[in-house]
């Protein structure tokens, strides 16, 4: 289905992500980044039109989880919205919210914020909400 067409990688494909949704977000229907940094950020206010569901653990020693932080507090600020915060995402309010922020309390300063994503059922069921308006 073209209209949904969505966007999501972790680590370096989080970067991607952030990177490529503000670049041509007309294209998809919603993005997930994970674990990922904003450096190809073009235009938050291109994001800030999109769907969002970012997944980052505060403790993550490869990817600063304060980027992630930053450009939640700049989406809100563009869109007059708010990013829904949960710890997990099989708790996450994903039938009432188009932004979703979940930071995993994960103690082993874990990288790893794609496993409980990618595993949860929840996260799919979120992305089939939302289709492009052409």
């Amino acid at each position: 289905d073209p209209k949904r067409i969505y966007l999501t990688g972790l680590s370096r494909g989080g970067h991607g992500t952030w990177g490529l949704g503000s670049r041509i977000a007309n294209r998809f229907a919603a993005i997930a980044p994970i674990a990922g940094a904003q450096h190809g950020v073009q235009s938050y206010e291109s994001l800030a039109t999109l769907p969002i569901w970012v997944a980052h653990n505060p403790d993550d020693g490869s990817v600063d989880y304060q980027g992630t932080v930053k450009a939640v507090a700049e989406i809100e600020k563009i869109s007059g919205g708010k990013f829904y915060q949960s710890n997990r995402v099989a708790e996450a309010d994903w039938k009432n919210h188009d932004f979703i922020l979940t930071s995993g309390n994960n103690p082993r300063k874990s990288h790893d914020a794609w496993t409980e994503m990618y595993d949860s059922v929840e996260f799919y069921r979120w992305l089939l909400r939302f289709k492009r308006n052409d």
